[in-house]
């Protein structure tokens, strides 16, 4: 681990900005080293300085989430949105979950929906999956059944396990009306849960006690 590091900040010092990204990940996860924010947030802006897209992103969450400097919402979600526009999708996917969510900023559902779409056409699963809860939810868009399920499927072929729970419990439930497979939404479900998946075997468990788990 240290002679991980010691390498790392090696190509660094020589001019290598992408070695400043994976030495502030190992900072902020703690791998091979002892988990420092602060020092994960120094590596990450000197990449960002560099023109890194991925370490914008990585700093902007930091100052999003006050991870080793006072917390900015504004300047992190400036870097956030900097990096989306570089066509960074995970980035665009980001943006998309705080203006959804407005946990750390004002929620704008309405602009959550195009980032979430601008990071879904390039295929991130996660948007994807945020997509299709809007679709369902009317939250910011129309309410559009076939809309939800195609999210959902596109998603769940992305392995967002969530998303995979959800298209088959809303199935189960007829959530869909007309588009509701409910037989399929329970065999999906079962076999879910038997694989381990604790969200499924929840949602097993309430919709018998209900009596709608068959």
């Amino acid at each position: 681990g240290a002679k991980a590091l010691h390498y790392l900040k090696l190509s660094a010092e020589a001019g290598n900005a992408n070695a400043f990204v994976r030495i502030g990940e190992l900072y902020r996860d703690g791998v091979a080293v002892e988990a420092d924010q602060k020092k994960a947030f120094e590596a990450f802006e000197k990449a960002a300085v560099a023109g890194i897209s991925s370490a914008k992103l990585k700093l902007g969450e930091a100052y999003v989430r006050g991870l080793g400097v006072a917390p900015d919402v504004d300047r992190g979600m400036a870097l956030i949105s900097e990096a989306s526009a570089e066509e960074n999708f995970v980035a665009s996917a980001a943006l998309g979950g705080h203006l959804m969510s407005g946990i750390y900023t004002e929620r704008r559902p309405e602009q959550a929906v195009r980032y979430l779409q601008q990071a879904g056409e390039g295929g991130n699963g996660s948007a994807l999956y945020r997509l299709g809860i809007m679709y369902r939810d009317g939250d910011g868009v129309v309410s559009d059944p076939r809309k939800t399920i195609d999210y959902f499927q596109r998603a769940a072929a992305s392995n967002v396990a969530a998303a995979q729970v959800d298209l088959a419990q809303s199935h189960a439930l007829r959530k869909f009306g007309a588009l509701s497979d409910p037989d399929a939404g329970l065999a999906d479900l079962r076999r879910f849960a038997e694989d381990g998946d604790e969200a499924a075997a929840v949602s097993l468990a309430l919709m018998t006690y209900w009596g709608s788990g068959g």
